[in-house]
């Protein structure tokens, strides 16, 4: 069966911890809407890590999941988790740096945590979905920016994950 946009967003707004409030401390929206504007990054670089094409990287569609095999989609799905949960470390990673409230030392302590969850989701990927063969990590600039022409690049199974920030 063919992932749509709307069950896709549902899973990753409801694996990013909603209810633990990290959507709502990075500001990003909590709704699976179809349109989330800010799960597109995660979502379109969990489909080109994964050798799929996007029409519209600001706007990934249902079409452009119907391309995503069934056995694929759980990879999808995992990494998409992990960009999602990124994007949210470094958007928390400036409210620490450039706030000086009292809530920042709360925003450290999440961060923190998160970073631990990342870390830990990484391995999980790696363990379920690489079978000993070489997984494709997506190449970023600072603090999980992509550049417009970043590749998917195959590391050896035993190498870590880029780290951002």
């Amino acid at each position: 069966m063919a992932l749509t946009r709307i069950q896709v967003e549902a899973s990753l707004i409801a694996m990013s911890g909603s209810a633990t409030g990290l959507l709502q401390a990075a500001g990003f929206a909590t709704t699976a809407t179809g349109r989330n504007p800010d799960l597109n990054q995660p979502i379109w670089t969990a489909m080109r890590t994964l050798g799929y094409a996007v029409a519209n990287p600001m706007a990934v569609s249902d079409l452009d999941l119907t391309a995503v095999a069934n056995s694929r989609q759980p990879y999808l799905i995992a990494l998409a988790d992990v960009l999602n949960l990124e994007n949210i470390l470094s958007v928390l990673m400036l409210k620490v740096d450039q706030e000086h409230a009292p809530d920042t030392f709360f925003l450290g302590q999440m961060a923190k945590q998160l970073q631990k969850t990342i870390d830990r989701k990484w391995k999980l990927i790696e363990d379920r979905f690489a079978n000993g063969q070489a997984i494709p990590v997506i190449a970023r600039m600072a603090c999980g920016k992509l550049p417009p022409d970043a590749l998917c690049v195959p590391v050896p199974r035993c190498a870590p994950p880029p780290r951002c920030c």
